[in-house]
């Protein structure tokens, strides 16, 4: 077992080493993400122009989370790209390559994957407290809560990470996933947060979206680090996530072990 864990170790290192687009990531944070949070700075100043708050947020608050969140979405969007992946491994038969070796393949997707996020994470802190300071928003300095904001990023990797080999593992029973995986991205824009506080949202849909797991990605580690205090509410965050990531974890298992008994019985 720890021989296994040093092997997935390994392909995590060796990932992060043949990244060569240092600079091209570097030159998107600095050109494509302040245009981005620019208009979202210009567009939410047009809503705040009377003052007040909305949805409970103040606009440094609210410019807070979206600063949060565009953080976010560098370090954990890159995952997205799994789904084809294992899309690709399957369709084109280069699957028995792993079958035929002592390796689990999701725990070697899984460490494959964070090669690019780990980049982008050593580029996006700096980012995130320049941006922070230049709009003048609060800046996260309890150590308790920064535990807590980055167990729930890593936990909002995982939950994304098992969405995405869930849609990837379907490719066993139909020859295209795109267009299940386009309606799935769809939901997850509205109810991850991407676009806007889940808690701006018409509570029906807020009640909805406390059935899926995908506030769990970006919403809720956006609200852990704008928390006052490690509270209760910032632990019953954590554990839901920490569900999700367990319930996604096997319904992975699950249709993993049932694809693959299809893909052997026909032979590979």
């Amino acid at each position: 077992m720890k021989f296994h864990a040093l092997a997935y170790a390994a392909v995590a290192r060796s990932q992060i080493r043949t990244l060569t687009h240092f600079r091209p990531n570097l030159i998107a944070w600095m050109a494509y993400s302040p245009l981005q949070l620019g208009t979202i700075y210009l567009l939410w100043s047009i809503v705040y122009r009377g003052g007040g708050e909305v949805g409970g947020m103040s606009f440094a608050r609210m410019m807070q989370y979206y600063v949060v969140v565009h953080f976010l979405r560098k370090v954990i969007e890159p995952v997205q790209t799994v789904n084809y992946e294992v899309w690709s491994e399957i369709n084109q038969g280069r699957l028995d390559i792993y079958l035929a070796r002592p390796i689990n393949f999701g725990l070697f997707t899984f460490a494959k994957s964070l090669g690019v996020p780990f980049l982008e994470l050593f580029i996006g802190i700096p980012f995130l407290v320049l941006f922070s300071i230049a709009l003048r928003l609060p800046l996260q300095s309890d150590p308790a809560l920064l535990t807590a904001f980055g167990l729930s990023v890593c936990a909002g990797y995982g939950i994304l990470f098992l969405v995405q080999m869930a849609i990837g593992t379907l490719t066993f029973w139909m020859e295209r996933i795109f267009g299940i995986r386009d309606m799935i991205f769809s939901i997850f824009m509205l109810l991850s947060g991407q676009l806007i506080p889940v808690s701006l949202l018409p509570a029906w849909i807020q009640q909805a979206s406390r059935l899926l797991p995908f506030e769990s990605i970006y919403y809720i580690p956006a609200r852990i680090y704008a928390a006052p205090r490690l509270d209760g509410d910032v632990m019953a965050m954590l554990a839901q996530q920490i569900v999700w990531v367990m319930v996604m974890g096997v319904l992975v298992s699950l249709l993993w072990s049932r694809g693959i008994s299809r893909y052997a019985s026909q032979g590979g």
